[in-house]
């Protein structure tokens, strides 16, 4: 692959620029013209247009055959675009087996690259169309139509830099400011190995109802879903992912995992998620996961910790891991706390795992489990991931325990002047058993 292998063309470019800046349909017609040369990502974006109805009537079947021509000449984006269409019957009969194919073809090649995102660049740009070229208040300037009281203000930019396509790639856009993609997000291992009989359930809760957003809670969850499926080999079905999961979503499936776990009647283990908020009890000081409609004055409305572990651990799941990136004192990922006593961590008890469980919290007592700002993730999630990726998924429980440990605690300190100390702890029927578990090997 060369050097400006993701160069995604001038023309397309200018077809971007002028989408951007409201001039829709000239950027559109750039597009068509330079998708009928096989500008790979002029295809995809004018894919997205007529899948969407952007600037164009919705052709479903259009989409399809543009999204199949840019994916089989190797464009990431749209291979997993295509992958959707025939999970979704857009433009072509569902197809589970050609979706499933499309998926691994997608990781293998790299996953997600950074490209001008065409639906954000649209809306903007229908915002801006309006006022462009309203003859009456504007003025040609520099062949860009400039509203008079916005004369002299820079123009928006985009431009897009992937010197090293095996690096974090860079866009710069809306006036240059960057975005750069975690490397845990990018070349995803694929380890080509089947564990049927691992089960998933994967809670990513970001957007609360009455309480402050959980930065990066569903990029973590999306992330943790992928390594479970190609690094640890687990079924895409059989992996649950709960995106922003009320309390009934979360009973739903505590009860379908038990259900599962009957069924394969101590046959199947389980690997649990969570990222999300946390809270004590005030009275009691007993830890509660808050569901995105729950309300933080009333435990009636969040899950008992307790429960939840011993709703796990007494089924008949033969192996149970529970990753915690929360807290339960309280505080949240940035600064800021959710209990009334404002600004006062609380030490929630202690809660223990049953069964054949095992349990790695991203924090200890009062402490606060951060955000990793810089990577898009949890401090815990990003070294847990990066710790997988590294390994490719082949190391113990106990030297994950450690590794994770020893990073958050060194990374915390630095970025945050505070410590951050994950916590494991196994249940006493697998006390000395579960530092040589293995997350691919889960039997």
């Amino acid at each position: 692959m060369t050097s400006n292998a993701f160069d995604i063309g001038g023309q397309t470019m200018m077809a971007l620029t002028d989408i951007e800046s409201g001039r829709i349909e000239t950027g559109i017609s750039r597009l068509i013209e330079a998708s009928k040369i096989n500008n790979i990502y002029a295809q995809y974006y004018l894919a997205v247009c007529y899948e969407k109805g952007l600037g164009s009537n919705k052709d479903a079947n259009k989409a399809f055959m543009l999204y199949r021509k840019a994916a089989e000449r190797g464009l990431p984006e749209a291979m997993i675009k295509l992958a959707e269409c025939y999970n979704n019957g857009i433009g072509v009969q569902i197809n589970y087996t050609r979706a499933s194919e499309w998926t691994k073809r997608y990781y293998m090649k790299g996953g997600k690259i950074v490209i001008p995102d065409i639906e954000k660049l649209y809306a903007d740009g229908k915002q801006k169309s309006e006022h462009l070229y309203a003859k009456e208040n504007t003025e040609i300037y520099n062949d860009v139509p400039i509203s008079k009281e916005n004369k002299g203000v820079e123009k928006p930019y985009i431009t897009v830099n992937i010197n090293n396509p095996t690096n974090a790639s860079t866009i710069t856009a809306e006036y240059g400011d960057s975005v750069r993609p975690s490397e845990i997000d990018q070349f995803i291992p694929y380890v080509n190995i089947s564990n049927p009989n691992i089960f998933a359930l994967i809670i990513a809760n970001e957007n609360y109802q009455e309480a402050v957003k959980v930065d990066n809670a569903i990029n973590d969850g999306e992330t943790v879903a992928k390594y479970f499926e190609l690094t640890l080999g687990i079924p895409k079905e059989h992996i649950h992912l709960i995106k922003d999961a009320t309390l009934n979503n979360i009973k739903k499936e505590l009860k379908l995992m038990t259900e599962i776990s009957e069924a394969f009647n101590g046959d199947a283990s389980i690997l649990v998620y969570y990222a999300g908020h946390g809270i004590p009890d005030e009275k009691t000081k007993d830890p509660y996961i808050i569901p995105v409609d729950g309300y933080c004055a009333d435990m009636s409305t969040c899950v008992s910790l307790k429960d939840f572990y011993e709703q796990l651990g007494n089924s008949k799941f033969n192996k149970s891991i529970v990753f915690i990136d929360a807290c339960f004192s309280g505080a949240t990922r940035g600064n800021g706390n959710l209990t009334a006593a404002r600004g006062i961590s609380l030490k929630p008890k202690k809660t223990f795992p049953v069964g054949n469980m095992v349990i790695f919290t991203s924090s200890s007592g009062d402490e606060t489990s951060f955000s990793y700002k810089a990577e898009n993730h949890g401090m815990f999630t990003f070294y847990l991931l990066k710790a997988l990726k590294e390994n490719k998924g082949n190391i113990s429980l106990g030297d994950l325990v450690k590794e994770v440990t020893d990073n958050v605690i060194k990374e915390s300190l630095v970025i945050n002047g505070k410590r951050q100390t994950p916590n494991v702890i196994p249940s006493d029927n697998v006390l000395e058993l579960w530092s040589e578990w293995t997350l691919q090997n889960l039997k």
